[in-house]
């Protein structure tokens, strides 16, 4: 008997995109910004930091915390410095070594 090889082609499509989503809203003609959940429109020529007052409290909280981050993080990075840069024969031990030695001899604000 006579075997015939059979070949099967399977053709698919290519998978479909799904179709483009419009803008929920248009842009605005007058270029604005978002402060909360409210739209604010700038006006050309006028260069306000706050529109109105209640919005002058999330900028207090971000400056409180960046100088709440620098008052905490600055030390750290001073005594980084101080063990990277001390000469061959080493001043300190080590980061409390150094950190100890320099409050001892130049005071707290040294730190900063």
């Amino acid at each position: 008997t006579n075997v015939v090889p059979v070949v099967s082609v399977v053709v698919t499509s290519r998978p479909r995109r799904p179709p483009a989503v419009p803008s929920p809203r248009p842009s605005p003609a007058v270029p604005s910004y978002v402060v909360g959940s409210r739209r604010h429109a700038t006006m050309p020529g006028v260069t306000t930091f706050f529109p109105d007052d209640g919005d002058v409290v999330p900028w207090i909280a971000g400056s409180a915390s960046g100088v709440a981050a620098l008052a905490v993080g600055h030390p750290f990075d001073t005594v980084k410095v101080r063990l990277q840069t001390q000469p061959v024969p080493p001043i300190f031990a080590g980061p409390v070594d150094c950190l100890r030695k320099t409050i001892d001899r130049e005071g707290v604000l040294a730190l900063y």
